[in-house]
């Protein structure tokens, strides 16, 4: 039936009607597309949509907003389908851990914040820093923030998504287990290292055995300071008077632009 209407284009309209009625499943995909004005979706052809409820990419092309959308769409085939053309179309294989995120059910953001996220991936230099910066304004899901910046612990520090995230997630609630904290701690953003050095707990042997190995090896000269006082505080209680540091105490101080320079 697909293939036929691909090519019969004018029966896509009643066969939308019919398949709408035909299995919750199927009639909340076909909803998918009314529920939220993102993407153009008015544009498409009802055929085209009867494809994607159905789990398969259209034969016609779509434009790049409405693959980022569709990362989000109920049916899994056609996120995994929407992210290896996206990962295609952005040229770079740097982007796939994040699309891979993004099309998964751990992503908490709205379709709005997926869309024009993907949109800032290809931005660069200082229009991608003040896309990001507005981006951060629409108070994305604090976990999934945490669950990109691992994501993307591969990129450069340059990135403005990391040091961002990193930024707003310092007075935000978010959740990690310890392999994540190790991936973080290794994290090529330094306030992403300084976030991991927060929640690692100096007392728990294996916590304080990613410390310790951080310490060790943590370029920025400061925090390896700050790090080293942690870990001293712990086996000496009465350098703990001296009151928590101000980069690795529960919700970290954020340096300002400024103070980057030190690391």
């Amino acid at each position: 039936m697909l293939p036929f209407t691909a090519l019969h284009k004018e029966l896509g309209e009643p066969l939308l009607s019919f398949s709408a009625g035909q299995g919750e499943i199927l009639s909340k995909r076909i909803q998918w597309f009314e529920s939220e004005k993102v993407a153009g979706w008015d544009s498409v052809g009802k055929g085209e949509k009867l494809f994607l409820a159905a789990g398969f990419l259209p034969p016609s092309q779509l434009s790049e907003e409405q693959l980022s959308d569709l990362l989000m769409f109920p049916s899994a085939a056609v996120r995994r389908e929407s992210q290896k053309l996206l990962t295609k179309k952005l040229g770079s294989k740097e982007y796939s851990h994040t699309l891979k995120f993004l099309g998964s059910e751990k992503n908490r953001l709205t379709r709005f914040q997926t869309v024009s996220l993907v949109a800032a991936l290809r931005l660069k230099s200082e229009n991608a820093m003040s896309f990001v910066s507005k981006w951060f304004e629409s108070k994305p899901d604090p976990q999934a923030v945490f669950d990109l910046l691992i994501a993307r612990s591969s990129l450069p520090r340059s990135d403005h998504f990391n040091l961002q995230a990193a930024r707003y997630l310092s007075d935000k609630a978010w959740s990690a287990t310890v392999e994540d904290l190790r991936t973080l701690s290794t994290h090529p953003e330094a306030l992403a290292r300084a976030l991991a050095y927060s929640r690692l707990d100096p007392t728990d042997p294996q916590e304080k055995a990613i410390l310790q190995g951080a310490a060790a090896k943590e370029p920025s000269e400061r925090i390896r300071q700050e790090l080293l006082r942690k870990l001293h505080s712990t086996a000496n209680p009465a350098a703990a008077l001296a009151g928590p540091t101000p980069l690795l105490q529960p919700s970290p101080t954020i340096l300002l632009p400024d103070d980057m320079t030190q690391f």
